[in-house]
């Protein structure tokens, strides 16, 4: 289930790079008071601040694009994903940016926050195709010492492997033995089932962030998303058998913008919504206080630990049908002894 030794640290020299770039770009969004969270909108500069990120994430999407060619190609995301964690565990939590904001009910920042998430999708899916890019160009050139698998291995896991994160669309079972007699059988076509993941990966993760995510502590807003969409990319995946991750590793920041957007409907203030939150009472005619905990993170925690945990689910996922695949020597094995 886990890589092998040089593919972890392959994989934590990755991490600590990107990390490093991340973090200094987290100096930069952080507010003008000195408070905690890390946003891009609510920085001293938020020019300066998407700038440091833009800068910071292309470093590491860059240096993420090895491991991911190396071994799995879902290692490019996990690694971004991880790099950008460091930036968000480094800010902190959300609770002193909804604790100063205005209690005259001039207007919720849930919008902008809402706005914000939007920006770090679009952030998130173009560093994924440049590690995309990236990675089909420098496979043929990594040493065969730091690969994870023989060329005979990694054509066997052509069946179930996420040969495209975003673009292309292989067929099923190209590459697969006969013998092994397992397919991915993927529902409809490439945007169908880009949807259906999508869907039931933010259903899933979704609802378990709303289970999980009692309090705005910084623990839970980092380890709650990491669960909860550790648990809807498997589901998903199980459920659609595609190959194309991008709905997936999108998802928990649907549902950060889904939250964001339901309590700037129905709450006059950000304090309003955090009293509601705490002691349980919304309120006539608003949202139910369940509904509020989904904006308890930041858009930067929904970015690293949700997208993080959707790449570890994917992952995991990927095992559970590599493990249905017999071995080439299993294979003569048997067909020896028959």
């Amino acid at each position: 289930m886990f890589p092998p030794l040089r593919q972890r640290v392959l994989l934590t020299l990755a991490v600590i790079l990107g990390g490093l770039a991340c973090y200094a770009a987290g100096l930069a969004a952080a507010p003008w008071d000195g408070s905690s969270g890390c946003s891009l909108l609510f920085a001293s500069s938020w020019a300066t601040a998407l700038g440091a990120f833009v800068v910071a994430l292309g470093v590491a999407s860059v240096i993420a694009a090895v491991p991911a060619a190396a071994g799995n190609p879902l290692a490019g995301p996990f690694v971004l994903a991880m790099c950008l964690g460091v930036a968000a565990v480094a800010g902190g939590s959300i609770e002193d940016w909804i604790r100063t904001r205005p209690t005259d009910g001039s207007g919720s920042g849930y919008w902008v926050l809402a706005l914000e998430t939007l920006i770090w999708a679009g952030l998130m899916v173009l560093m994924i195709l440049v590690i995309q890019v990236l990675r089909q160009r420098i496979a043929g050139r990594i040493p065969d010492v730091l690969k994870r698998r023989s060329e005979e291995e990694r054509g066997r896991q052509a069946a179930w492997m996420f040969e495209s994160l975003v673009l292309k669309s292989p067929q099923a079972g190209d590459a697969a033995p006969a013998a092994s007699g397992v397919r991915l059988k993927p529902f409809g076509g490439v945007w169908q089932q880009i949807g259906l993941s999508l869907v039931i990966s933010t259903v899933v993760g979704g609802f378990l962030i709303l289970l999980l995510m009692q309090w705005m502590d910084p623990g839970q807003v980092i380890f709650v998303p990491l669960i909860a969409f550790t648990a809807g990319a498997v589901a998903a995946h199980q459920i659609v058998q595609t190959r194309i991750g991008i709905g997936i590793l999108l998802s928990p920041l649907l549902v950060g913008l889904v939250g964001y957007v339901v309590v700037a409907l129905t709450y006059g203030n950000d304090v309003t919504a955090l009293q509601a939150a705490i002691y349980g009472l919304p309120g006539e005619g608003r949202a139910p206080a369940a509904v509020l905990r989904a904006a308890l993170a930041l858009p930067i925690h929904y970015a690293s630990a949700g997208v993080m945990g959707a790449a570890m689910g994917l992952g995991w996922s990927q095992v559970m049908f590599e493990t249905r695949i017999p071995s080439a020597s299993a294979d003569g094995e048997a067909a020896a002894s028959g």
